[in-house]
């Protein structure tokens, strides 16, 4: 009788930094960040902090500043990973806005709503990507019929 299906919980929060992007987010900030640097004009490798960084991480040991630098990488990726989960999944709300509607509410700066007709639902895409499986996680998504046109 209750129309609420789920609701966002922040224990699921959990689950943000068990993907690929924790890694490759930051490589792709790291690489618009470049080109943009590139393109008015810097060199990236000129600007002090940069090219004394590089200096170090080369007279250092090897053994040692590997990990250190992946570890530093997981921990700004899961910083960035938490972050857009909060933004893409606050307010999350399933429900059933009448019998025949279920409806999907979520987002913090820009909020995201989609109803869809009970008639419409065909079933589910249920995903557990390897770190995410690791985790206790997966990834559900509705199949719907008759929401796009021929090519869709």
């Amino acid at each position: 009788t209750d129309p609420l299906l789920a609701s966002f919980d922040p224990r699921r929060l959990r689950f943000a930094p068990l993907t690929f992007w924790v890694f490759g987010g930051v490589f792709a900030v790291a690489g618009a960040a470049y080109r943009v640097l590139h393109g008015v004009g810097l060199e990236p490798w000129r600007i002090g902090f940069v090219r004394r960084a590089f200096e170090d991480f080369g007279d250092s040991a090897l053994w040692l500043t590997i990990p250190l630098a992946l570890l530093a990488i997981a921990a700004v990726g899961s910083v960035g990973a938490v972050v857009l989960y909060l933004e893409n999944w606050w307010n999350y709300r399933l429900e059933w806005t009448d019998s025949a509607t279920l409806g999907v509410r979520r987002g913090l700066l820009t909020t995201r709503a989609v109803a869809i007709e009970r008639a419409r639902l065909r079933g589910v895409v249920l995903r557990e990507p390897l770190l995410l499986r690791a985790g206790g996680g997966a990834t559900v998504r509705a199949v719907a019929g008759g929401l796009g046109d021929r090519d869709e």
